[in-house]
């Protein structure tokens, strides 16, 4: 795990010192591009750490708030895109269209066992295609049970490791730490998410043909609520909620307020800002 860490970071370190000193444009874009890649992987690793620690303490909370699956999945998808077409790996999604429900539960819960899942079948998959079916698998009373798989066509997983890929910091073997990295946290913290919510994982696997994992997760119903039609309108037609808003902007870390200010001055937003409540 240590390993891990100090790459990403050796990196982000080394290159930013390269970009301090006269450089071509192609180099200026290729490092940029390097210090991104790097800081999202150690961001990744950290949040698996973090999130595995809040697991076992018992502190991780779980939100209830509608969501819709139609909603949920493209956006999920669309991160994945460019490394699937790298790779020319047909990267597909069906839902169920009895799935059309307002959902109440935790959405970033099931985005981030999805991300994991799916952020898997890429990483494992060298050619073929990745599909995510979402299906209606029951409703009981008020209680809708919703069957997820995510299926690819990958390297597979030895029979007999079938049961240790749940297990903390543990990979099929050795080989694919060194290859393909990663903390092996991953599928632990999807099958802690998994059970935490009532819900049921289950892998099934042959080697070097692929694997399918499949998630169960029970979430209530809710009937959809009215939409803010007039904010979805200027978000369509390109104008930003944030646009001629003047905000005041208050955060104590300069990288951060340097950060949010330049977001917000792309947003044409008219910004303030100050270090804390009294400066």
């Amino acid at each position: 795990i240590s390993h891990e860490i100090r790459t990403p970071i050796n990196g982000i370190a080394g290159l930013a010192s390269l970009l301090t000193k006269n450089q071509q444009a192609e180099d200026l874009d290729n490092y940029l591009t390097a210090i991104k890649y790097s800081a999202e992987n150690l961001k990744v690793i950290i949040n698996d750490i973090l999130d595995l620690s809040a697991i076992e303490s018992g502190k991780l909370k779980f939100e209830k708030i509608g969501f819709n699956l139609n909603d949920l999945l493209p956006t999920l998808i669309n991160t994945f895109s460019y490394q699937a077409k790298e790779k020319k790996i047909d990267l597909r999604y069906t839902i169920d269209s009895k799935l059309n429900l307002i959902l109440v539960g935790d959405p970033v819960r099931l985005n981030q066992i999805l991300i994991n899942l799916v952020g898997n079948a890429v990483k494992f998959t060298n050619f073929g295609h990745i599909e995510i079916n979402c299906q209606l698998y029951a409703i009981q009373e008020k209680t809708c049970w919703v069957k997820i798989e995510v299926i690819d066509t990958g390297v597979g997983i030895p029979k007999d490791k079938l049961e240790t890929i749940f297990e903390s910091f543990s990979q099929a073997d050795a080989s694919v730490t060194r290859r393909y990295g990663g903390t092996g946290l991953g599928l632990t913290i999807v099958k802690q998410l998994v059970a935490l919510q009532k819900g049921k994982i289950q892998v099934d696997s042959v080697e070097h043909q692929g694997s399918v994992f499949t998630v169960l997760i029970p979430y209530s119903i809710k009937t959809e609520a009215k939409s803010n039609k007039k904010e979805k309108e200027k978000i369509i037609k390109g104008e930003h909620p944030g646009n001629n808003l003047r905000i005041l902007l208050v955060e104590d870390n300069d990288i951060n307020r340097l950060y949010a200010k330049s977001i917000l001055k792309n947003w044409n937003s008219i910004t303030d800002t100050a270090e804390n409540g009294l400066v």
